[in-house]
């Protein structure tokens, strides 16, 4: 791929922007949707696979499949049996598994999600998702405040500094700010994160706060916490208060067991006794399931969103019948990222 030089650059950045404070200035904050980039990180194997097949055909329902970049870190595991949107996406980039690599796969997301910033597959504004999300409406907004950084995240309410405390043992001791100033400007992340001009150092810092967390957690001995990476970017994050734009809100995702119009569908609860993700942790027929997930959603009406992920089952099975799957998948992402050093920057 041809070099940009800087000056052209700058140019391009320049252009960029004011087209969208025309746009927002015509259209108001809608105009986000279109112009915000999706991202999430996964593995390969059957349980996050179908996900991510349920994922895409989200988006193309909403005609935004080419805005959604995916990252897969190679795993040995036994995948999906019918793939069918994954080995036909665009922006899908294999990696090798580095997080595992590195004591905690987990670590895929910063570590991809820095590779698609520095290497320019993402540009800003970037929505970070987990992969039990589905896109629901695109007719949102989201205020960013021009060229300040911007963190605004979907409220996790079991995201609690108690909880972090506890799993994660005492992890503000050894950070730079005190445990009242931690607790009392906690962010409860969940689901859905959305980010704005923020620098590679911030991302490469999150990183090197990740690593910290769990090399304390195996020191420790204890088991190394799943929301370790969630609790590096809110330890980031409250580090940098002042510097970065904050905003929670209750409105960016719903559950499945429920009626609100918001952007996006969390499934990570299910709906009670139906549906749990749980259930299709692994394809069969090696392994216990409980069936094809996405067939199990056929059955699944008892919520309007519930309903919703019903009918985009029925669209991805009616479009994988009727073609059959791309193979072979994209070739690995090369280099592979360079572990990152924890050193001080500025915003």
């Amino acid at each position: 791929m041809r070099e940009t030089p800087l000056n052209e650059d700058i140019g391009i950045l320049f252009i960029y922007n004011r087209l969208l404070k025309i746009i927002q200035f015509q259209f108001g904050r809608n105009y986000y949707y279109y112009f915000m980039e999706y991202f999430v990180s996964t593995d390969q194997r059957a349980y996050h696979d179908w996900q991510i097949e349920l994922m895409i055909e989200s988006f193309k329902a909403q005609g935004l499949e080419n805005k959604l970049i995916i990252t897969a870190a190679e795993t040995n595991e036994q995948r999906y049996n019918n793939i069918h949107n994954i080995f036909g996406h665009a922006k899908y980039f294999r990696h090798a598994n580095i997080g595992m690599q590195r004591g905690f796969s987990k670590l895929n997301e910063l570590y991809s999600l820095a590779w698609c910033v520095d290497n320019r597959k993402i540009n800003y504004p970037i929505c970070i998702m987990q992969p039990h999300v589905v896109f629901f409406d695109k007719n949102y907004t989201i205020n960013f405040p021009d060229e300040q950084p911007s963190l605004n995240v979907a409220i996790d309410p079991f995201f609690t500094f108690e909880l972090a405390n506890q799993k994660a043992g005492d992890f503000w001791k050894k950070q730079v700010n005190t445990m009242n100033y931690y607790k009392d400007n906690w962010l409860p992340i969940g689901s859905i994160m959305f980010i704005n001009n923020m620098s590679i150092d911030f991302i490469n810092r999150t990183i090197a706060v990740a690593e910290y967390l769990i090399v304390e957690q195996i020191i420790n001995k204890i088991p190394v916490w799943e929301e370790t990476i969630k609790l590096a970017w809110t330890i980031n994050t409250i580090d940098f208060l002042g510097k970065v734009n904050i905003n929670a809100s209750y409105n960016y995702t719903s559950s499945m067991n429920n009626g609100n119009i918001t952007p996006f569908i969390d499934y990570n609860h299910g709906l009670p006794p139906n549906f749990n993700k749980s259930m299709f942790a692994y394809a069969p027929p090696a392994c216990m399931s409980f069936g094809d997930p996405i067939e199990v959603l056929l059955n699944c009406h008892s919520s309007p969103n519930s309903d919703y992920m019903s009918k985009l089952s029925n669209r991805l099975i009616g479009s994988r019948t009727k073609s059959e799957p791309i193979k072979p998948e994209p070739e690995p992402i090369k280099p592979e990222p360079e572990p990152i050093k924890s050193e001080p920057i500025e915003l």
